[in-house]
């Protein structure tokens, strides 16, 4: 794999996971209906990221949420998929340098062989 492709899919993939981390961690947009009065009225919701409706915390608490423990305990798994989406990441980039020091490294070698044995020759 040459330089500008290993670049290439490092940069491929870090976008790809930082979307999948960014749909994961991200809250629901609010739910709007049409009101009686013909306007807009918000609903309230239990992944909006504010607190409203009869919930005791954001997003949790109340008859109509997840209790706040379970909510807690859900946050906990979106700080673990971040932490994996990162160590991802610098493992994709560790792949790709090494990639590049190997490719830099076998070429020279390649052309110093002939020449050393020209020299012996020459001997």
């Amino acid at each position: 794999m040459n330089k500008k492709k290993g670049i290439a899919l490092g940069m491929f993939l870090i976008v790809i996971i930082s979307g999948f981390v960014y749909a994961v961690t991200e809250p629901a947009p609010p739910s709007l209906q049409m009101s009686d009065s013909g306007g807009v009225e918000f609903i309230p919701g239990c992944s909006n990221g504010i607190q409203d409706g009869s919930e005791t915390d954001i997003d949790c608490g109340g008859p109509d949420c997840p209790s706040c423990e379970s909510a807690a305990a859900n946050g906990s798994n979106m700080t673990m998929i971040i932490i994996i989406a990162a160590v991802v990441i610098i493992l994709i980039i560790a792949i790709v340098i090494l990639l590049k020091k190997k490719g830099q490294g076998s070429a020279p070698q390649a052309q110093t062989k002939p020449r050393q044995q020209a020299y012996q020759q020459r001997r």
